[in-house]
């Protein structure tokens, strides 16, 4: 990521030209510190736009990129290695998410078991009906 004016300086331009360009392409920017910063594929867009104004064509552009890309064949190794791991990660995590599915609901039908049984046992306990005042008063 580069400011506005590193860019600027890179591609032999003024701020203002780069930022109208900017704006023109709707590029996003960042803010950090007060200045604006353009990722890398802002700023590959800026200097390809400013490259083609200067007369280099895109077969010269494309050729650039082509050696970049050889550079960036390393890192795809690497990622591909921190693919496979994560996947692996991801793979185990899965089967841990679905055990504790599993043990959530066999803990929910023991809860509701448990409940039935509780409703069963109050509905046995019969309470005997209250006596009233004449019945207290002469035992019957």
């Amino acid at each position: 990521m580069l400011t506005i004016k590193e860019i600027a300086t890179q591609a032999g331009k003024s701020k203002t030209a780069v930022y109208n360009l900017v704006k023109k392409h709707n590029i996003p920017t960042f803010k950090k510190d007060g200045s604006s910063y353009i990722d890398d594929d802002g700023i590959a867009l800026i200097l390809a736009h400013f490259s083609i104004e200067q007369g280099e064509t895109i077969k010269d552009i494309l050729e650039n990129e082509v050696i970049q890309e050889d550079f960036q064949v390393e890192n795809v190794v690497e990622n591909s290695h921190l693919i496979r791991l994560l996947e692996s990660q991801l793979h185990e995590k899965d089967k841990t998410i679905q055990g504790l599915i599993q043990s959530n609901n066999a803990l929910i039908q023991v809860v509701a078991n448990q409940q039935t049984l509780n409703l069963v046992d109050k509905q046995a306990v019969v309470i005997p009906p209250k006596k009233s005042l004449f019945e207290r008063i002469f035992k019957r």
